[in-house]
């Protein structure tokens, strides 16, 4: 172990520092002393000069790039940690003595990181004390630059959540505006911590959410007898619970504080929560969720099945434009969070505040409309103090509200990839490790509830497809039993109509031989005579069978006749 260097000697005792001490021989302790002394003079000198140095470069280094910067802050540990061990060999190897190191790489160092602007001279050498004041000073420049050291004043749990409306200067990030002071709980971490990291050090179920672009339909088909799917809502409790923890708002009221009063107009509502949204994207999807929310909310509750399917059939319009426009506010608020690591300061802050909204104000009310969404499968509505139920029963068509839901929660939450980092879960300060944890416990939640409800519309469908198939075979059966009730009618006609044809040949045959006469001879006859008195004779042969002669016709009808008048006589 090297000895800690001593303090130099005075200048009275020094000796010319050009070439005295290069030329000297080791064993001279009085020349190696005097050419510290000196050394100890010229360090003195260029100290002043690499601070003068410093603020300048202060200034030029603004319009640098944050990979260069980081790249100098990097280099800078690195070289001084190696010139640092290579100087304590040196001082080793002159039994103890005060000398500064020989190697013109160590001031060459120095003096690049510095800014120092003077030409190349020979310089003496610096103790320990001054290489940690030029490292400070440093480190201390690029904090300031990228504000590395920002303190935490996220509301504590279960806080008002009137302590986060405070005005300050503002930044633009797609439209919006945001409040670009506001401080984000782990800002003290190292700029090691972007995006891509982040990213990389989360669970490997923590993967991008798809995007869907095609515009969101509806499907919903009315059935006699809607069948239906148990889905657990202890997820959505957890959810529920979640939103009132550090990380998120932090209060424990937080929905009195998002949703607007009953007697607050929807304008004041929005301007009370201007500060932390801006006026584009982040405000647009905030109306649009609640407006979604209040469709929601007029739903009728199960078991009311049929009235679900009839309600969601006569507003599909209505409902599927909701959705639509919450879609696209998403995909608008996710593109516009700028993520990366080669980002200015403007875009740090920007993204900074976005991700703030998103934790304060756009998840929360999001959860609330998922619970909406959920209540559709019970008995309860929101207005009601009532304890959420464990499961709900929903139909196909009401699972797709909580679906899409889920899905644009975990796009939002997949947009906070710098406050979901693992460093954040290692930090120092137990308010950052709270908050990182508490916003890294939602996802998991999400997923379950997707996965629940995947296997639940599975379910329904198989179930649906089922009692589809069973009401086609039932419509077969009856359409078949119809068919053989008419055809047996249509034979029965047949049937009669042939008893009936029979019968009356047997008639006509019984009648033939009763009156040696045809039927239809007496029928033509005896409307004939109806009609004249006295008719030709030519005219009633007509009526007869070619092989009667006249003398039978007339006689015959002299007989049809007498039973006409008997017959008139009698009635």
């Amino acid at each position: 172990m090297p000895r800690k260097a001593r303090r130099a000697r005075t200048v009275q005792e020094s000796e010319p520092a050009d070439a005295a001490t290069r030329t000297a021989p080791v064993g001279s302790n009085r020349q190696t002393r005097s050419g510290g002394a000196a050394r100890s003079t010229t360090v003195g000198e260029e100290t002043s000069a690499t601070r003068t140095g410093i603020k300048r470069r202060r200034q030029e280094d603004l319009a640098e790039t944050s990979s260069k910067r980081r790249a100098a802050a990097i280099n800078t540990r690195r070289t001084t940690a190696r010139l640092d061990a290579s100087g304590a060999d040196e001082s080793e190897t002159e039994n103890g003595e005060d000398d500064a190191p020989h190697n013109q790489a160590f001031y060459d160092s120095i003096n690049s990181i510095a800014g120092a602007s003077q030409p190349r001279q020979q310089q003496g050498g610096q103790d320990p004390a001054s290489q940690q004041l030029l490292l400070e000073e440093e480190v201390a420049r690029l904090n300031a630059i990228y504000d590395f050291n920002e303190d935490d004043d996220e509301p504590p749990a279960n806080a008002s959540t009137a302590a986060h409306k405070q005005r300050a200067a503002s930044v633009s990030l797609g439209g919006d505006t945001f409040d670009a002071d506001s401080p984000d709980p782990d800002e003290d971490l190292p700029l090691e911590s972007t995006d891509a990291a982040s990213e990389a050090d989360m669970d490997a179920d923590d993967t991008l959410v798809p995007r869907d672009e095609a515009s969101i339909t509806l499907d919903i088909t009315e059935v006699a007898h809607e069948p239906t799917s148990i889905v657990s809502l202890e997820k959505l409790r957890l959810m529920l619970n979640l939103m009132t923890q550090r990380g998120w708002t932090g209060d424990s009221d937080y929905a009195d504080d998002v949703l607007p009063g009953s007697q607050e107009p929807l304008d004041d509502w929005c301007s009370r929560h201007e500060t932390t949204l801006g006026r584009g994207s982040l405000k647009r999807l905030f109306r649009t969720t609640h407006r979604l929310l209040l469709m929601i909310k007029t739903m009728p509750r199960a078991p009311r099945y049929a009235e679900q399917a009839s309600h969601l059939c006569d507003n599909k319009k209505q409902v599927e434009k909701a959705l639509e426009a919450v879609r696209q506010a998403t995909n608008q608020v996710v593109d516009h969070v700028p993520s990366g690591t080669n980002l200015t300061d403007l875009q740090l802050r920007e993204a900074k505040a976005a991700r703030k909204a998103i934790c304060l104000k756009i998840m929360p009310l999001l959860v609330l409309c998922l619970k909406e969404a959920f209540l559709v499968g019970t008995n309860l509505s929101s207005d009601v103090d009532a304890p959420l139920p464990e499961e709900g029963l929903f139909i196909a068509s009401t699972l797709e509200l909580p679906r899409l839901l889920l899905g644009w929660c975990l796009q939002l939450h997949q947009a906070l990839g710098p406050l979901l980092d693992e460093r954040r879960l290692n930090s120092s300060d137990k308010a950052t490790r709270t908050a990182a944890r508490n916003r890294r416990r939602l996802r998991p939640h999400l997923e379950h509830s997707c996965r629940t409800l995947r296997k639940a519309k599975t379910q329904t469908e198989k179930l649906r497809q089922r009692q589809m198939r069973g009401d086609l075979d039932a419509e077969i059966r009856r359409t078949q039993v119809e068919q053989d009730r008419q055809q047996k009618e249509r034979d029965k006609q047949q049937m009669q109509l042939i008893t009936n044809h029979s019968h009356k040949l047997r008639e006509v045959d019984d009648y033939l031989k009763r009156h040696r006469w045809h039927m239809w001879e007496d029928d033509g006859l005896r409307e004939t005579i109806r009609r004249v008195a006295n008719p030709d004779i030519d005219v009633l042969l007509k009526l007869v069978g070619p092989d009667r002669r006249a003398c039978d016709v007339v006689r015959r009808v002299g007989e049809l006749k007498a039973m006409l008048a008997s017959v008139t006589y009698d009635d």
